[in-house]
């Protein structure tokens, strides 16, 4: 087990879709690392969460209200954060930024190394990788944050 997952996940915590249905989010059952994602999340989404999971070493969170939905996919592992699908409701308000905050102190706290915005295919994510510091990598869609 990467010293990324040995860190974000307890002993023994089961993967959820299901089970997080029945028995809710707790720290017990859920990375506590995540936790404020998630609360970021379902703000933009007025707590209208439709999907949260753990699986493959990846978060998945879904939400949505008045018709439109907010999404991350976050990869994690091989001491690396990767964001490898990530849209909110309301734009332009700092989420992403906010995003970003939280993704740094978990990076910095286990020493992992730089975060990945994978394949940014919108004018809007490219721009916010390098307003960010983010360098385009040799893929030629993703960015990397500067060491």
């Amino acid at each position: 087990m990467s010293t990324v997952s040995k860190h974000l996940f307890l002993e023994n915590t089961p993967v959820f879709s299901d089970y997080m249905r029945s028995n809710g989010i707790n720290k017990t059952n859920f990375p506590q690392e995540f936790f404020p994602i998630l609360g970021l999340f379902s703000e933009d989404c007025n707590y209208h969460l439709q999907e949260v999971y753990v699986s493959g070493k990846r978060l998945f969170i879904k939400g949505g209200c008045n018709g439109k939905e907010n999404e991350l996919m976050l990869r994690f592992g091989n001491s690396q954060l990767i964001i490898a699908r990530v849209m909110f409701i309301h734009q332009r308000q700092g989420n992403m930024t906010h995003l970003y905050k939280i993704l740094k102190k978990i990076r910095k706290k286990y020493k992992l190394n730089p975060i990945i915005m994978e394949s940014c295919i919108t004018d809007a994510s490219v721009e916010w990788s390098k307003k960010n510091g983010f360098e385009l990598m040799p893929d030629g869609g993703s960015y990397k944050e500067k060491e």
